[in-house]
Formats: C-alpha cells, sequence, structure tokens
C-alpha cells in the first residue's frame, strides 16, 4: 500500500475489472504502485466473483462490491462465501446496500485503514 503495511497483518487484494480500461495489465501496474513493499497477494477478477460475493455477505446480494476495505481477525477462515469482517469500509457513494456509516473517501479512508490496520495488527501474530 501507500504507507507501511504493520508487519503483523496479512494483505489480499483483488482487482476487479469495473471501468473500462480495467484489465490485467492495469491491475497489476496499480499493484506496482500500491504495493511497492510487495508484500500482498494480488489476485484479478474479471468475471466480479469475488466482488459479488462479498458484496451478499454484506448485504448486497446481486450487487457486486469494489472499492471494499475489509478487516478480519486472525485465524478467519474462509468458505464458499466471505465471511462478514469485523470492520469494512467502501467508496460505493451511491449504493444504498453499502451503507453511509461505512463509506469514507480521501483523507477519510486514509484515516480509517490506518487506525484500522493499527487495531487489527495489534490483535495479531508477527507474520512469519
Amino acid at each position: 500500500m501507500a504507507g507501511k503495511t504493520p508487519d503483523r497483518l496479512a494483505l489480499l487484494i483483488v482487482w476487479i475489472d469495473m471501468l473500462e480500461k480495467d484489465s490485467d495489465q492495469a491491475a497489476a501496474r496499480a499493484a506496482r504502485l500500491l504495493d511497492r513493499e510487495a508484500r500482498g497477494a494480488h489476485f484479478h477478477d474479471p468475471q466480479r466473483a469475488v466482488g459479488a460475493s462479498v458484496a451478499a455477505t454484506l448485504g448486497g446480494r446481486g450487487e457486486v462490491a469494489w472499492d471494499v476495505y475489509l478487516f478480519f481477525p486472525p485465524g478467519r477462515q474462509w468458505g464458499g462465501a466471505p465471511p462478514e469482517p469485523d470492520e469494512w469500509y467502501h467508496q460505493l457513494g451511491g449504493s444504498a446496500w453499502a451503507g453511509k456509516s461505512h463509506h469514507r473517501i480521501g483523507r477519510g479512508l486514509a484515516g480509517a485503514l490506518s487506525q484500522g490496520a493499527a487495531r487489527f495488527a495489534a490483535r495479531s501474530e508477527p507474520r512469519q
């Protein structure tokens, strides 16, 4: 990510094709810019399957979650569908299903992500 990722966090980024110029190549470029430490696991989801599953978990069945940021406690296992996150934020301003209480943009988003990362890192074991 643009800032330093705490050592105790695992970072998973799913790149979903939502805009006309989104592609595997665009996702790879963005990954290099946003994850300069190469600490994250990156996946490209052109069919939006992960986005649809996450949206359903968050109450948006039939929708696609993108520009969302999810925090899970250590050891949380994913089965056939994503579990409900302990904390999450989104930039989906016009999406009623995502709710205003989780909406953040700009500095508000950066602050929420930074604070969430610190809270969850404090709950986690150091990464090997």
